[in-house]
């Protein structure tokens, strides 16, 4: 169990076993001294404490409790063993912090374990015939001969923000909610309990109805928060995504900090809507240093050594069957990280500041015009179903249980904020957790101290639209903080912008370069958990480029991850060294000044799925497609690919482009025959580069079949 965390842990492993309870402790030394190793016990030996995480507000407990208490060690996590003996549970909430505590009674057998309130660092457990098991990652958990190991499919297939408490994805395993705490003791089945509720805070109106106090309040608690989650030894490093969120975190480091470094994901996507150059401008004027690392759609695969045994490591890491194009691009930037500065254990990162300030509300690909827009159109739809009673066989750990009644006619955005904190915990900081601690790195979220969020979720109803629509409360701190910073650029999506072709194509890339190596392996095996035939179909379709493959290339990677987690998690009794991946160094390259030039031509192309394109290739329609295009006065023609009742996808071009609209009305006549490629330049009048350009995006959005050879003059459709 203690070699499975070892990554989470790498500078010290320490074993506790007093007959009853059993443990392992890996630590990542942040705050105090190599030599404070846990457990760390009280002043009469009857309770010992481990800990995974900080207390930022430690030292002032330790002045109040050290009047009362002797330390033995200059641990943050020791305030938490002495505010326990005296206050019992209640000793939480004086604490400000993200952590997964177990505190142990020798006297009594009996057991506490806790979790931060909003589900920041991760704690699992497994209640068994014979005892309890709890640990911070599944894979803990499942090295534990006992453990159960069966995959619960309900919980992967359903949506999760309907289901009533973030899934492990094991039948018996149990993910402990945010703010919840279990005690357990010798013959008594274990029972959970919440300590802090975000409901408790909902409407209460801390300032009434001043709306500046409220961005007052805010500004204050920001700066704070952020500057506590500064301490700790060695370098800090910064997710800077060039957003308005890591933007503000920069302005407030950079005054404090100045040796904190910068990181960047350059990206197609990220650098053609301007957060790239928003992300050099911030760093430069905080005066701290830059490292834009390149993610190279073209060749990032190949500089990551893609594989299946590369999804194989990224399933078993992020303890979930779940594929996400995010995920593996925050693990690749984490290892560089690593690479790039091995002794950096602390990344700050602008994570959380969306959920309750109102940052969905106005973004580049959900053009709302206003607030109430956004909640009609996007939250109203979204919390409708997905607040339910608890389901009773779902035990003891309902995330719901022991929730005051809600108001008769709730607002909707604070029914919104409720939701949010199960996403967060199913998602957001799941993989922010996972993907940082596989490096032996640890994340930190400053919009997410639980200061904050209640500030958040006292403002009144109808104070909404001026303080959080186009998060206007944000906005407004960063004014002060950084006034050079463009306050009207748009939120984006990481990665996932209005134009996101270029992850498009390294998603399909994925699938195509496991595809035979998964069939072999994992689809021929004989516990193989999907139908056999349906998935060769979607490796067919996925190779084949037909209509539909990008959208078809995301479902059979989700199914080949699902298929990686069932397999190694039911036989995950032994320790399976070959699947860590914290060792592995990243190629991937820091982009230097000189390089910007000829990169911006790259970055700016648009991206093309390579292709051999020869004079006798056949192009036509996919079986059954056709084209239904805008009205074509604009200055731009947007067309639309029809597949039945479903429109897979669309392209746009300049209505001035007479040859473009030419192909498109020729190729869907009814009485169209395919034709060549070189019959297309002649007929259409454009050279050959220009159309194989069309062609290759096309291809790419499924407007097309993969190209054949004709097999003779005269060729048939």
């Amino acid at each position: 169990m203690g070699r499975s965390l070892a990554h989470r842990g790498p500078d010290d492993q320490q074993f506790y076993d007093d007959g009853v309870l059993s443990l392992v402790f890996r630590r990542l030394t942040i705050v105090g001294s190599t030599e404070d190793r846990q457990p760390i016990f009280s002043e009469n030996q009857q309770h010992l404490l481990v800990c995974n995480g900080e207390i930022y507000n430690h030292a002032a407990l330790r002045r109040t409790l050290g009047k009362r208490h002797h330390f033995a060690t200059q641990s943050d996590c020791e305030v938490l063993l002495h505010a326990y003996t005296e206050s019992g549970p209640k000793a939480l909430d004086s604490v400000r912090g993200m952590f997964a505590v177990a505190i142990w009674d020798r006297q009594n057998h009996r057991l506490f374990l806790a979790r931060d309130r909003l589900g920041i660092k991760p704690l699992y457990t497994c209640e068994l015939p014979s005892g309890l098991l709890f640990g911070s990652e599944l894979k803990a958990l499942l090295a534990h001969p006992l453990c159960p190991r069966q995959t619960d499919w309900s919980a992967l297939t359903a949506d999760p923000m309907s289901l009533a408490s973030t899934p492990s994805y094991v039948k018996g395993v149990e993910y402990l909610a945010g703010g919840s705490y279990l005690l357990a003791e010798r013959g008594r089945r274990p029972v959970v309990k919440k300590y802090w509720r975000l409901e408790d805070h909902i409407g209460t109106e801390a300032f009434g109805a001043d709306a500046a106090a409220y961005c007052a309040a805010y500004d204050h608690l920001i700066e704070d928060a952020t500057l506590e989650h500064l301490q700790g030894q060695g370098p800090v490093g910064i997710h800077l995504s060039g957003g308005l969120d890591s933007a503000l975190l920069t302005a407030i480091v950079g005054k404090q900090k100045h040796d904190a470094m910068c990181f960047t994901v350059v990206e197609r996507t990220t650098y053609r809507v301007g957060d790239v150059q928003a992300a050099q401008k911030i760093a430069g004027d905080a005066g701290l240093p830059w490292h834009p690392i390149l993610f190279n759609y073209k060749s990032l695969l190949g500089t990551m050594d893609f594989s299946l045994k590369t999804l194989e490591q990224s399933v078993w890491a992020m303890d979930s069957p779940l594929f996400d194009i995010e995920w593996m691009i925050k693990a690749e930037l984490n290892r560089k990280i690593r690479t790039q500065q091995p002794h950096l254990k602390i990344l700050l990162l602008g994570q959380g500041a969306d959920e309750f300030a109102g940052g969905y509300s106005k973004r580049i690909d959900r053009p709302y015009e206003n607030w109430a827009q956004y909640l009609s159109d996007e939250v109203v739809p979204s919390i409708g179903t997905h607040f339910r009673s608890p389901d009773p066989h779902r035990g003891h750990h309902s995330v719901f249980s022991g929730l005051h009644p809600q108001p008769a006619h709730p607002a909707p955005f604070h029914q919104w904020m409720r939701l949010m904190v199960r996403q967060l915990q199913h998602h957001n900081l799941w993989h922010e957790d996972r993907t940082s601690a596989m490096f032996g790195m640890e994340a930190r979220v400053p919009f997410l101290d639980h200061r904050i969020v209640e500030l958040l979720a006292s403002v009144p109803a109808h104070l909404h639209a001026e303080l959080f629509w186009n998060k206007q409360i944000v906005r407004d701190c960063m004014k002060t903080r950084a006034p050079q910073y463009d306050l009207t650029r748009q939120k984006v999506g990481f990665c996932w912008t209005n134009d996101a072709r270029s992850v498009e194509m390294i998603i399909h890339n994925m699938a195509c370069m496991v595809s035979k190596d998964f069939q072999e392996k994992y689809v021929e095996a004989p516990n193989f958990p999907f139908d056999r035939d349906e998935t060769m179909a979607m490796v067919r379709k996925v190779l084949g480029r037909e209509p539909g493959f990008f959208t078809e290339s995301l479902v059979l990677l989700s199914r080949i991850t699902s298929t990686l987690f069932h397999t190694l998690h039911t036989d995950a009794l032994a320790y399976q060294p070959e699947l860590g991946v914290q060792h592995v160094p990243s190629h991937l390259v820091v982009v230097r000044e000189s390089q910007w030039s000829a990169l911006h031509l790259q970055l700016e192309s648009e991206p093309v799925m390579p292709f051999a394109w020869q004079n006798d290739h056949c192009i036509r329609l996919p079986l059954g497609a056709r084209i239904r295009k805008s009205d074509a006065t604009a200055a731009e023609t947007i067309c639309a690919l029809v597949l039945g009742s479903d429109t897979p996808s669309e392209i746009s071009y300049p209505t001035s482009a007479k040859w473009i609209n030419q192909f498109f009305d020729t190729i869907q006549q009814p009485a169209f025959q395919a034709r060549t490629l070189g019959e297309w330049v002649e007929e259409l009048g454009v050279s050959t580069p220009q159309l194989t350009e069309l062609l290759g995006t096309l291809l790419q959005c499924g407007f097309i079949t993969t190209p054949m050879l004709a097999a003779r003059a005269g060729h048939a459709p």
